[in-house]
């Protein structure tokens, strides 16, 4: 539209119009031949691998294994032998003889018979009744104490211990050993007058009444 004394606008030029463009058929046809070329390239890989395998054989049992019998009842393993059960040897109270009132000879010279009334007051320390005192050895010791070395046996000849060791020193009778503590009832030596349980004096008293027991059959 234009207005009075206004000069008309030039009309605007049209574009011509682009033919459209055709597909590039040629890259096509080249992927598409691409494709194809991997996929027989793989199979041809495939049955070069197939040839190279060694052909597994099934090998088809002649006969079928039998089954048992689900009905029958399988014998009952056998239990195993039970280990026999043994019993620790006594070392005491096993042996019956007569104590040998005689003094044997070959004992160590600091050994000598023991004195009765030693002999009757450990005696009389022992807590079985029942039990007494054989085989009584004296032994002098270093420390100014009298060790008495004696096997412990019941009225019988049984023999309850083979050899253990008292010891009297300050006016009273000691438990020196082991089974002198455990059979009688006077205090530990080693508390209350500090013998050594290891020293000369004591080992002499106990080797001498334990000779003098296997004089006796013991």
């Amino acid at each position: 539209m234009t207005h009075p004394g206004q000069q008309p606008y030039p009309p605007r030029p049209v574009p011509p119009r682009q033919p459209p463009k055709k597909p590039n058929t040629k890259i096509a046809w080249m992927i598409g031949g691409g494709v194809v070329a991997v996929f027989v390239a793989l199979a041809i890989i495939g049955n070069l691998i197939k040839d190279d395998e060694p052909a597994s054989t099934v090998s088809v049992p002649s006969t079928w294994a039998t089954l048992p019998d689900p009905t029958t009842t399988a014998a009952p393993s056998p239990s195993p032998a039970a280990a026999p059960t043994t019993t620790a040897p006594k070392l005491e109270r096993t042996a019956t003889a007569t104590p040998s009132p005689d003094f044997p000879a070959g004992l160590s010279p600091r050994c000598s018979k023991a004195p009765a009334d030693l002999v009757a007051a450990v005696s009389a320390g022992l807590k079985n009744k029942n039990h007494e005192i054989a085989h009584a050895v004296l032994v002098y010791g270093s420390d100014g104490y009298e060790y008495l070395g004696a096997s412990i046996v019941d009225k019988s000849g049984l023999l309850i211990q083979r050899s253990d060791v008292w010891v009297r020193g300050l006016g009273r009778v000691w438990a020196a050993s082991g089974g002198a503590r455990n059979e009688s009832t006077f205090d530990r030596a080693s508390r209350g007058l500090g013998v050594d349980l290891a020293g000369e004096d004591f080992v002499t008293a106990d080797e001498c009444a334990r000779a003098w027991a296997k004089v006796s059959g013991y």
